[in-house]
């Protein structure tokens, strides 16, 4: 079934929580399409990487992510269901390590709906340390806490500030993670 407009969902959460296992698993036999979010601002930025984002003027990091916003509303237009973007609220600047709120006016214009998946810190750990790409950054268990309570905390104001749909998925089992989007998305598409 086709939506007019077509709707788009961002499911947040830290690095290594799972966001891309779960939004692969939930368009497996859907028309729902994933997209992660820093493949998007990679492409905008070619060929520079994501990493020289984060020592950008303000002014030009709002550039790039205007332009990823633009390329998301093209898939978003030709989109046979929702379009789910795996994304951030909240990220660690890999310059200075401080974090910080990286989900903009564009964004809040964009989504039509915000998920936020969160996890216990001792599994996320283990995530990222069993990933090569992520374990190389090092995060303490310190920084990690500090960064699940930032996302926690930005996620839902985020979504009070858009006045959309949000659910916070807390259940650690693939299972159940599947069908709490799953039934959030079904609402979502009931409610139009």
């Amino acid at each position: 079934m086709r939506h007019a407009p077509p709707l788009a969902l961002c499911l947040v959460g830290v690095p290594g929580v799972g966001k891309s296992t779960l939004l692969h698993a939930v368009t497996q036999d859907t028309p729902h399409e994933h997209v992660v979010g820093s493949s998007v601002v990679k492409a905008v930025l070619a060929p520079k990487t994501v990493a020289d984002l984060d020592r950008m003027p303000p002014a030009a990091q709002a550039k790039v992510r205007h332009a990823a916003i633009a390329r998301l509303a093209e898939r978003r237009a030709r989109c046979a269901g929702v379009l789910l973007v795996d994304g951030h609220c909240v990220l660690r600047d890999r310059h200075t390590g401080r974090l910080r709120v990286v989900f903009t006016e564009a964004d809040r214009r964009f989504y039509d709906a915000l998920v936020h998946l969160d996890g216990a810190a001792a599994r996320v750990a283990a995530q990222i340390a069993g990933d090569p790409t992520r374990a190389r950054h090092g995060v303490s268990a310190t920084e990690l806490e500090a960064h699940l309570l930032a996302e926690r905390n930005a996620a839902a104001a985020q979504a009070e500030r858009m006045g959309v749909p949000f659910l916070r998925i807390e259940a650690e089992g693939r299972g159940a993670r599947q069908a709490a989007l799953l039934a959030f998305l079904e609402g979502l598409e009931a409610s139009l």
